[in-house]
């Protein structure tokens, strides 16, 4: 009887254990075994020490074009996640249809009446995700922030001094490293192509020849007629034409292994790129430049956290305690140690990394100190000309698609 008392009792124990635990599922691209993404999904198993009543589950895809994907799958059945982080992308497709729908939670309320969490998201983040009916759908974690690596011994022997101040410096630039490559009979690019430097290398040409990039309903959009796309197009032609190997076809993961194997001058990707650079690679960090000689960099507040309103208080609750974990002071330097991520937290003082993290403390200071800012590509593009952009720019470049084809197409997205 005893025995049976005790059984019971620990049963009704366990029983009421599992139903405090409150169990939400994160949706994420960091799934891969790279280094910031097993740094990412450890930072997110971590949450549960600080919260022992919530369960994490973490259903994590290799990128986050896969995330927002699998997202799209899962809400067209009716099975919304808690929390999706979406890596700066869908804005078109997963943000707009879950806010139209109310499948996303208005984080504003729970902002405004949480000092320390709203302590940690600065204004200019909060401006950029608010909408005219007092809500925000989603926060990012870190801010975006890009220009260009460059291998600083590559230039030197290539005889440049310093990075080009206009665009035909960086033209010149490029032959000139094309020419020295030659000469020692080394095979060194100045860039290694793929498609996502591309549409960035694009932007910049279009921003700083006076293109009419403009925020739409605090929307940044790309507004191109057709000879702003077409002359700015031709220019990246010319620039690829110096800069890589025509007879292959280069991934962003391509990009960076060059660039670590001494076999190209400049490797387009955000400060972030610096945990990812070989420590031995004498890396230094510049803004583009501008007709004008004037500067010009990437920063942008990208879609992040988006929790979803599952109709369950206790699980969206336990949702914005995980995205508001995400922005701690903690966690944020976390993210800066880590991951090489700018943290959007403004408490968090990156003058604090001057000595330990000095590459990327430099990377951050050039972007800071660019004379002009525009967002990255996702802020900038209508998503499905984004996609088609970049599904096709590198058969553009390599005239496997006639120019005029290719820029009535995108007007046409």
């Amino acid at each position: 009887m005893l025995v049976a008392l005790m059984s019971l009792f620990i049963s009704c124990s366990d029983n009421n254990l599992n139903e405090e635990i409150i169990q939400i599922t994160l949706l994420h691209g960091w799934g891969t075994m790279e280094e910031d993404h097993i740094a990412m999904r450890k930072i997110y198993e971590d949450f549960e020490k600080e919260n022992p009543g919530i369960h994490i589950n973490l259903l994590s895809m290799p990128s986050s074009e896969d995330a927002v994907n699998k997202a799209i799958d899962m809400i067209s059945i009716g099975n919304v996640p808690d929390i999706i982080f979406t890596g700066g992308i869908g804005y078109d497709t997963i943000y707009k249809f879950m806010v139209e729908k109310d499948y996303a939670v208005n984080l504003f309320p729970y902002i405004e009446n949480d000092d320390e969490f709203k302590g940690n998201i600065p204004k200019s983040v909060i401006q950029y995700w608010e909408n005219d009916n007092k809500e925000i759908f989603t926060l990012p974690d870190v801010f975006l922030m890009s220009g260009y690596w460059y291998n600083a011994d590559i230039f030197s022997q290539a005889g440049i001094k310093e990075p080009p101040k206009t665009w035909d410096e960086f033209l010149d630039m490029c032959k000139k490293i094309r020419n020295w490559a030659d000469d020692i009979n080394e095979d060194i690019v100045p860039i290694c192509f793929n498609s996502e430097n591309s549409i960035a290398l694009f932007d910049y040409l279009v921003s700083s020849n006076g293109g009419d990039f403009h925020s739409i309903n605090n929307e940044w959009r790309a507004e191109l007629n057709y000879n702003t796309l077409y002359e700015n197009l031709k220019k990246l032609q010319v620039i690829f034409e110096y800069s890589t190997d025509l007879n292959k076809e280069f991934t962003y993961r391509d990009s960076l292994n060059n660039f670590n194997n001494n076999k190209s001058a400049i490797y387009i990707n955000g400060v972030w790129a610096n945990s990812m650079i070989d420590q031995n690679i004498n890396a230094k960090y510049a803004a583009f430049p501008m007709n004008s000689g004037k500067t010009i960099a990437s920063k942008s507040s990208c879609i992040g956290y988006i929790v979803g309103n599952t109709k369950d208080q206790d699980r969206i609750e336990a949702s914005i305690k995980l995205v508001k974990y995400m922005l701690s002071d903690n966690v944020q330097n976390r993210l800066l140690e880590e991951t090489g991520q700018v943290p959007i937290n403004p408490k968090i003082n990156i003058e604090e990394y001057r000595e330990s993290m000095p590459r990327l403390y430099e990377a951050v200071n050039v972007v800071n100190n660019a004379d002009m800012h525009i967002p990255i590509p996702v802020n900038f593009w209508n998503e499905k000309k984004r996609v088609y952009f970049m599904n096709n720019i590198l058969d553009v470049l390599n005239r496997k698609i006639e120019l005029d084809e290719f820029v009535k197409n995108i007007e046409t997205e």
